[in-house]
């Protein structure tokens, strides 16, 4: 979010209209190694709101399992 010039979770959730919490637990680094699931809402609110992709928000890495 700094390559936005955005500095602070109040920041994203004023122009997104998500709450604070919800950004801060997004923005953890662990948050998706916990198994935890992102709304499909949530992807469309980030994505409108800073006018990106979803490739922007995600990568995909596949497992090492041979």
């Amino acid at each position: 979010m700094a390559k936005l010039g955005l500095r602070t979770n109040r920041e994203i959730a004023t122009l997104t209209g998500m709450s604070e919490r919800a950004i801060g637990i997004l923005m953890r680094p662990t948050y998706f190694e916990e198994d935890k699931r992102i709304y499909f809402g949530t992807i469309e609110k980030l994505c409108n709101t800073f006018n990106i992709q979803v490739t922007d928000i995600f990568e995909y890495v596949p497992d090492d399992e041979s």
